[in-house]
């Protein structure tokens, strides 16, 4: 899921969705002594699968990946992305 504060109101896993899910991983990351101006990331996903889902879920996942990371100051270095298949 692209972005939690668009399901804050319910008692949702904050890893379940790309902009929460990233932002832990990374905060988790420098909790364990990792520097975050050292690194990069790639990213894959993001197939449209299903024909019927009208509202580009993996588009939009992806966009929330690239825009977290964004604002992270992370470097996308590769990406697989878009498609139709899983």
């Amino acid at each position: 899921l692209p972005i939690y504060a668009d399901f804050a109101a319910g008692n949702h896993i904050r890893t379940k969705f790309a902009d929460s899910g990233i932002s832990d991983l990374v905060d988790e990351m420098v909790a364990q002594g990792a520097s975050k101006r050292r690194m990069k990331a790639k990213i894959a996903g993001g197939a449209a699968m299903f024909a019927s889902a009208g509202e580009a879920i993996g588009l939009r996942n992806v966009e929330s990946c690239r825009q977290t990371l964004r604002n992270l100051g992370i470097q996308l270095v590769a990406q697989d992305t878009g498609g139709n298949k899983g």
